[in-house]
């Protein structure tokens, strides 16, 4: 239903709303050029901070299926239905919104990005050790929090 509404809003904005460009303003034609528009992704995926980046990317792949799975392993290993893991997940988003708004500018700008990745994937591997040595509700909570802190920082 979602799918089709939003195709339904796209078509009606094609047809219904003005183009608020001027005329002048206009490209004549319309180019892709990947070239150019990709090209600092690929400098930096060949520069210095490309192992940086790539270990980026496996933590973003596995907090996306560790947040997948969540909900079964609080289920298998402490029994916890939808409020429980509901609260770890409001719990991790105001911890993220924190440290991404109040922390990770200001540490980068003291340490260094390069430094404050190295902290973090450090702090990532403990942080995700810990949370399985959990026991109870408070002690998941407070392991993943701190896996969402170190997460939000990197």
């Amino acid at each position: 239903m979602a799918g089709a509404l939003s195709l339904l809003a796209g078509l009606l904005v094609f047809l219904i709303l003005p183009e608020s460009l001027p005329a002048e303003k206009r490209a004549a034609k319309f180019q892709l050029d990947l070239t150019t528009r990709y090209k600092g992704m690929w400098q930096g995926m060949k520069g210095p901070m490309a192992l940086f980046f790539f270990l980026s990317f496996l933590v973003s792949f596995g907090l996306s299926n560790m947040e997948g799975i969540l909900g079964l392993f609080a289920l298998e290993k402490f029994g916890f239905g939808p409020p429980e893991v509901g609260i770890i997940m409001v719990v991790v988003g105001i911890v993220v919104a924190l440290v991404q708004m109040v922390l990770t500018g200001p540490a980068t700008n003291r340490f260094g990005v390069r430094n404050v990745i190295k902290a973090t994937m450090l702090g990532l591997t403990v942080t995700f050790l810990l949370i399985l040595t959990a026991y109870d509700f408070p002690t998941l909570l407070i392991t993943i929090g701190l896996f969402a802190f170190t997460n939000a920082m990197l």
